[in-house]
């Protein structure tokens, strides 16, 4: 399909040794509908065999540029912001897919919709193999009050989904800060300060989940996690502030909210939850059109339907009363439950826990 007359896109996406996912990634790009685009591609100093394979492509619409030595994931991202050729700017990572719909449908919305800066979309996880990961994750939120709302935990929007205007995201908020991990959560929350933000409750990207991807690496690399944890209840105390006033939530509630994507157990449940209620509260006095929104009310459900889950071994009471709220929330949630595995749990316990995984592993072979 020929879209000369639509607005033209910059798709930015590093790479860095990305060699055995990359062809994936950049034949997704290349077989979008909506074609008025340039793919922007910069190689961080990959020293595996990513540059030979982008140059292996001869289509008009790669612009490639090498870094001299690698930068990193945020410089990288700010150098290719600086360079793009036009304003708005689909972000896509080396390891995932893009939905061959993907750019038409973020172009479209973002034209209709002037004053949205920034537009994810749903995404599904996938791990190295390209096979589906589902581990009772939370699904992000895509209503807008539900967008809002997930700020207070961690960021709404998958990185490599979004589409932005540049003229916003670098001239006025200077780009990416902090690091590799927390940069686009930090740069998001700041904008959705002042901009209309959104997700189309579209799934348009697959992204990989695996030990070098990003998301990955945060679980075999305790350093990293660390940075990762303190950036983001920074992030998370002063998005606190500027929904509800500043020091109405003290740190020591960011901590407890960060829970929720760190990892909510039978130890810090009561503590999550006593915090969760309390913001929830105050939330719905501060946005009332949220008690009216499905969306939302999927969003919370789905919240307290993850902790029921994670604790469902060591406090099975506890759980079920969790799970009680948010079916009563929203009864549509029961649908969507992992029932043979929360089933095993119930009555097998941790030792539930081995036997779904074998039991995954012999219906994969």
């Amino acid at each position: 399909m020929n879209n000369r007359s639509e607005p033209p896109v910059t798709v930015l996406m590093p790479v860095y040794n990305a060699g055995e996912y990359l062809r994936a990634s950049i034949e997704g790009i290349l077989g979008q509908a909506y074609d008025n685009f340039e793919y922007l591609i910069i190689n961080d100093g990959s020293t595996d065999d990513s540059g030979d394979i982008v140059n292996s492509y001869n289509d008009p619409r790669i612009r490639f540029i090498e870094n001299e030595s690698n930068l990193g994931m945020i410089a990288t991202l700010n150098k290719g912001l600086e360079i793009s050729s036009h304003d708005l700017i689909a972000r896509q990572d080396a390891d995932d897919i893009s939905h061959p719909e993907r750019l038409g449908r973020q172009v479209a919305f973002m034209s209709s919709n002037e004053n949205v800066a920034l537009l994810g979309s749903l995404a599904k996880e996938m791990d190295e193999n390209g096979r589906p990961i589902y581990e009772a994750r939370f699904a992000k939120p895509s209503g807008s009050t539900g967008v809002k709302w997930y700020f207070l935990f961690d960021n709404p929007f998958v990185h490599t989904s979004v589409m932005y205007r540049k003229h916003i995201i670098l001239n006025e908020y200077g780009g990416y800060k902090l690091s590799d991990w927390c940069g686009d959560y930090d740069l998001w929350s700041r904008v959705a300060e002042k901009y209309a933000v959104a997700v189309l409750p579209e799934y348009l990207i697959k992204y990989r989940v695996h030990t070098s991807s990003l998301i990955g690496s945060l679980d075999f690399n305790s350093k990293k996690k660390e940075i990762s944890k303190t950036e983001n209840i920074t992030i998370i105390k002063r998005n606190l502030d500027a929904l509800f006033g500043k020091d109405i939530f003290s740190e020591s509630d960011a901590k407890a909210l960060r829970l929720f994507v760190e990892g909510v157990d039978e130890t810090n449940c009561a503590e999550f939850m006593g915090v969760f209620d309390t913001v929830l509260s105050r939330y719905k006095n501060v946005y009332p059109e949220s008690l009216e929104s499905a969306s939302f009310r999927k969003t919370i459900a789905s919240q307290q339907s993850m902790v029921a889950y994670r604790t469902l071994t060591k406090d099975r009471l506890g759980a079920l009363r969790l799970f009680a709220r948010a079916i009563t929330l929203n009864p549509g949630i029961i649908f969507s439950l992992p029932i043979v595995r929360i089933t095993i749990l119930m009555l097998f316990g941790d030792c539930g826990r081995a036997l779904f995984q074998r039991l995954k592993r012999f219906t994969l072979r």
